[in-house]
């Protein structure tokens, strides 16, 4: 039975770029993008866990932005 679980931040400890995914169920996958930060190169991105309540508004705005464009 799939269990869900929070948001993951990845955030890179050179440049302190950061990107929080809801995961949408149990299977950890590492996005390809998050070997090493876009912005500076660093490698490897600091996995943690993310907030809840940003990364779910985030989650309906990129929603609503998608349906509107």
């Amino acid at each position: 039975m799939p269990v869900p679980i929070g948001p993951l931040k990845f955030v890179c400890p050179r440049c302190h770029w950061q990107r929080t995914i809801h995961m949408a169920s149990d299977v950890l996958i590492q996005p390809a993008w998050a070997k090493q930060c876009p912005q500076c190169g660093f490698a490897p991105l600091k996995a943690e866990a993310g907030r809840r309540l940003p990364s779910v508004l985030g989650h309906i705005v990129e929603r609503v932005l998608r349906k509107v464009v």
